[in-house]
């Protein structure tokens, strides 16, 4: 969903690389235990622990390989370049230009505790319904709890009724539904941890 997946399978890698590589994000894959033995992939999943210093560190560390994969990619492929360029242009180059900073705590104040983010989530088709989602979904939300996360966001797209049913009936809530750029409808979901939040 979106346009990573869009400028193809190297640029997707790199991207999932910057999760593996982060301490500020997490990437979990889920094998079939009736694969005998051979490793066969049932799912993924990719998030950030934390929402601002991942996006930070992107923007930093990562800023210059990805920009690069995705400079080739788009121009390997020029409808999804003409797509770029007619929507995602200025906000993209406004975001290298000045990306947002994680802000500095005060002397003696407490500091407020990151938003985590489910960044993507895939499940074999053949494997689905057999609890690897819920389960990969459980395990991030533990390791958010674990990091300090208050609340866990995420995105899906509107129109996937399959989608909008597995995160509601996974204890998400949904919250503002909304159009991207180029037309697509998203909706927002949140879950909470059990981290009392902090005013900040």
């Amino acid at each position: 969903m979106g346009l990573f997946p869009r400028l193809g399978l190297r640029f997707v890698a790199c991207w999932h690389r910057a999760y593996v590589q982060s301490p500020h994000a997490v990437a979990l894959v889920a094998v079939d235990p009736a694969s005998d033995g051979d490793g066969r992939i049932a799912g993924f999943l990719v998030g950030a622990l934390d929402r601002l210093a991942f996006q930070q560190e992107l923007l930093t560390r990562h800023r210059t390989r990805l920009a690069v994969r995705a400079v080739v990619a788009l121009a390997l492929r020029p409808p999804v370049l003409a797509d770029f360029l007619r929507t995602r242009l200025r906000p993209y180059l406004h975001r290298l230009r000045a990306p947002r900073r994680v802000q500095a705590v005060p002397p003696g104040a407490q500091p407020a505790a990151p938003v985590a983010e489910l960044s993507a989530l895939a499940v074999d088709p053949v494997l689905r319904r057999t609890g690897t989602g819920r389960r990969l979904t459980e395990e991030f939300i533990d390791r958010c709890t674990a990091a300090g996360a208050v609340r866990v966001e995420l995105v899906a797209a509107a129109d996937s009724a399959a989608a909008v049913a597995f995160y509601t009936s996974t204890g998400w809530t949904a919250r503002r539904r909304y159009d991207t750029r180029d037309g697509r409808a998203l909706q927002r979901f949140v879950r909470w941890t059990d981290i009392p939040e902090v005013p900040g």
